[in-house]
C-alpha cells in the first residue's frame, strides 16, 4: 500500500490517495485477487471510498482517499487487511495550514 503525499494541510480539504494491491513474490501485480479489504483509519482524517472493499470485482487493485479535518493536526495511519492476503499500514501527518498572511 502506498500514498501519494505523506503529508497534508489540516484544511479540511486537503487529502491524499491510498492505493493497495495485492503482489505475488516477485513484487508482480496479482490481478485476479479475491475477498473483501477491510479499512481502518486512526488520526484526524475521514477515509473517502468503499469500506470494506471489494478486492476481486476490481481486479485485485484499489484505492481510497484520506481527507483532512480542519484545524486538527497529527499523525494518521490507514490499515488495510484482508483474510488471505495478510495486513498493510501507511502513515501521513495532517500539518496546520499556513495562511497567506503569515507567509511574509
Amino acid at each position: 500500500m502506498t500514498v501519494d503525499d505523506t503529508v497534508i494541510t489540516a484544511d479540511g480539504s486537503d487529502a491524499t490517495r491510498a492505493v493497495f494491491h495485492a503482489t505475488d513474490t516477485h513484487g508482480n501485480q496479482r490481478r485476479y485477487g479475491s475477498g473483501q479489504v477491510a479499512l481502518a483509519l486512526s488520526g484526524p482524517a475521514t477515509l473517502v471510498g468503499d469500506n470494506p472493499f471489494e478486492f476481486g470485482r476490481y481486479g485485485g487493485l484499489g484505492a481510497v482517499w484520506i481527507r483532512s479535518r480542519a484545524g486538527q493536526q497529527g499523525a494518521i495511519t490507514l490499515t488495510a487487511s484482508h483474510p488471505q492476503l495478510g495486513q498493510a499500514e501507511v502513515q501521513i501527518r495532517s500539518v496546520r495550514a499556513t495562511h497567506p498572511d503569515e507567509l511574509a
